[in-house]
């Protein structure tokens, strides 16, 4: 496959009711998401620490599937098969899995509490650097 293409060619034709289409300005606009699990503090010698809690900040995440049998006299093929059910993203950090209704009303609550304070000022320098 190293048929020449150009990149013009993608833009909106041919893109379907509902579908977003995701520019390279929307992208560099949008805001890095990343975990908000918690996860228990450790020790020097690697002992939780009660009550004491630290932010897992992982920012990558991967699709996460529960795998289903599916036997021959459910199946609408009548062969037995392996079905698949898509159940959202899980951070590769923690491990736990990502709930984006979750992190939005954390940020929120975040960008409720430091509005008009010194991290405030802080957060609008780094976004106009960018």
């Amino acid at each position: 496959m190293n048929q020449k293409f150009d990149p013009k060619l993608l833009s909106n034709q041919g893109t379907q009711p509902g579908q977003i289409v995701i520019t390279k300005e929307i992208i560099e606009q949008a805001e890095d998401i990343t975990c908000i699990n918690q996860l228990p503090k450790l020790d020097t010698r690697g002992k939780i620490i009660d009550g004491e809690f630290i932010l897992c900040n992982g920012q990558v995440f991967t699709d996460a599937f529960r795998l289903k049998y599916v036997s021959p006299i459910l199946s609408p093929t009548g062969k037995q098969t392996i079905g698949n059910l898509f159940i959202g993203k899980i951070c590769l950090v923690c491990g736990k899995i990502f709930n984006p209704d979750e992190w939005v009303k954390q940020r929120d609550e975040h960008v409720k509490a430091t509005k008009n304070t010194i991290l405030d000022k802080e957060n609008k320098d780094a976004k106009t650097k960018l």
